[in-house]
């Protein structure tokens, strides 16, 4: 509902669970998981305040020990600006793109904006609907089938399988049957290097 996050987070294999924050002048420190929300999140680092430039989120977990990172950044359409501008300027170091969305409304213009941007810089653009769970069957059918619509005249062609999910869901369990499917594509994708 609200804009949650205002910096840059990087998931990556660690043998040590930990937050390995850098800022922007330079310094690096490192802080237990807990501690994230107070440097990446809009309401425990307000508009950035503290200079954050990226936190590195360290697990040791086999789908990240082949170098696979995955890279939460900001939203973009949000009051602050400065959230889309970070988005924006980490375009160039993407190798696969995961749109997450959201099922009602499933995409906006600033969104639009921002998968035209990513087009020429990948090939590889995966587009999660979220929320699934907030919306029936035939709103997350006619969410799709919008969205499609709506990518392939942004893309230029059929943006391939769009995945359902529900992040609450996956989090409370086994309960979301959108989440393993994206899982496997992301496993392959990062399987073929």
């Amino acid at each position: 509902v609200v804009p949650l996050t205002s910096a840059i987070t990087v998931l990556r294999h660690g043998e040590e669970e930990r937050c390995a924050v850098h800022y922007a002048d330079g310094r690096m420190e490192t802080a237990p998981l807990a501690a994230l929300g107070q440097f990446v999140s809009e309401e425990g680092n307000p508009g950035n305040r503290k200079g954050v430039r990226a936190v590195f989120v360290e697990i040791a977990h086999d789908f990240l020990k082949n170098g696979l990172r995955l890279v939460d950044t900001p939203g973009v359409g949000s009051v602050f600006e400065l959230n889309s501008e970070t988005t924006r300027a980490f375009l160039p170091r993407i190798d696969i793109a995961l749109v997450v969305l959201g099922c009602d409304p499933p995409v906006t213009s600033e969104e639009l904006h921002l998968i035209r941007a990513m087009a020429p810089l990948t090939e590889y653009i995966l587009v999660v609907l979220n929320k699934a769970d907030l919306v029936s069957p035939e709103g997350q059918a006619k969410a799709d089938a919008f969205t499609r619509t709506v990518l392939r005249d942004v893309l230029g062609g059929a943006p391939g399988p769009l995945a359902a999910c529900s992040a609450l869901q996956a989090l409370d369990g086994p309960g979301d049957g959108g989440v393993p499917p994206l899982a496997s594509r992301l496993s392959a994708l990062a399987a073929s290097g």
